[in-house]
């Protein structure tokens, strides 16, 4: 009888090593979650901001790009046939 209760309690310390193994594992995985989702939702948009304040507004390239246009009609009305 006292052989059985010895295993019972081994077999009871590996079950709580093992539930704080799954209890770490749960909290890395919940950890990465949180940051991926504050970094998703918040730092990205920030960080496109500050990178957009070097670029030049897309209106600079629509004019060029309706300028060129506009060349490429008159070309193209002036051209014979």
């Amino acid at each position: 009888v006292h052989g059985l209760h010895a295993l019972d309690l081994g077999l009871e310390r590996q079950m709580v090593g093992r539930m704080e193994a799954r209890q770490s594992i749960g909290w890395v995985i919940f950890g990465g979650l949180g940051i991926a989702g504050v970094f998703t939702l918040f730092l990205t948009p920030v960080i496109y901001l500050g990178v957009a304040r070097f670029g030049k507004p897309r209106s600079v390239d629509l004019a060029k790009l309706q300028e060129e246009i506009d060349d490429i009609d008159e070309d193209m009305t002036m051209a014979p046939a």
